[in-house]
């Protein structure tokens, strides 16, 4: 096989001539093209790995405010329920009050009707052995136990203070549950002087609903010692034992 030098030599010198060329005017410019696609990919990539750590920042802040929300939202919810079983426990003791309230004034009111029932019976009683006993003692005569009447009569009258005495000084009255015998109301007459000490203008006159006794009444003072009497505070007596 035979080789021409100079052949050879210019295909040699072509193949540099390319070389310089293609080195000159292609790749050159290919690298810079390259350079600049790997500079834009470069830039490509650190955008999006901004965009991923922001696309981060903003799911981690997203997440914060949601764990915020629901925070507030449970911090709500508690403060809420708090509020409404606050509010359920003071109804509650409200209903409690006004419950024990209500049982204590119906106790009060039925201790009230308790007492006014047996006071009304106890009255009732009373009056019903006021009025039997002046019925049984209606049934005696009249004139019965006048000298004891008498000095008990007297009796209350040396009670009296001077100055209620000399209420009796001017015109008195004795009242007598039967008609005295002119005997006895001179009795009576001498009786009562000496209790008072001084002569009495006395009068005399029938009074039957004393029952038995006497009563002596002035202007401004009277004196009694009579069944009326003593039933008339035996009744008062009754009312008061009820009333307490």
């Amino acid at each position: 096989m035979h080789f021409d030098v100079w052949t050879l030599a210019l295909q040699t010198i072509n193949v540099l001539i390319l070389v310089w060329l293609l080195s000159r005017f292609l790749y050159r410019p290919l690298l810079a093209v390259v350079d600049a696609r790997r500079a834009e990919n470069q830039k490509a990539r650190d955008e999006a790995e901004r965009l991923r750590r922001e696309a981060d920042e903003l799911r981690t802040q997203a997440a914060a405010a949601t764990a915020a929300n629901t925070k507030a939202r449970e911090r709500l919810i508690a403060e809420a329920q708090s509020v409404a079983r606050r509010e359920a426990e003071a109804e509650t003791a409200k209903a409690a009050d006004q419950i024990r309230k209500l049982k204590d004034e119906a106790a009060e009111d039925i201790a009230k009707a308790r007492r006014a029932a047996q006071d009304d019976l106890t009255r009732t009683a009373g009056a019903l052995a006021v009025d039997i006993a002046r019925r049984l003692l209606g049934r005696l005569p009249a004139n019965a136990g006048v000298a004891g009447f008498l000095a008990g009569l007297c009796d209350e009258a040396r009670k009296l203070s001077p100055q209620q005495r000399d209420g009796f000084d001017g015109e008195v009255e004795l009242l007598s549950a039967a008609p005295l015998a002119p005997t006895t109301l001179a009795e009576a007459r001498a009786a009562l002087e000496n209790a008072f000490g001084h002569p009495l203008a006395l009068t005399s006159r029938v009074d039957p609903t004393l029952l038995a006794g006497f009563e002596l009444r002035a202007a401004h003072a009277t004196i009694s010692n009579s069944w009326k009497t003593d039933l008339d505070q035996l009744a008062k007596e009754l009312s008061r034992d009820s009333r307490q």
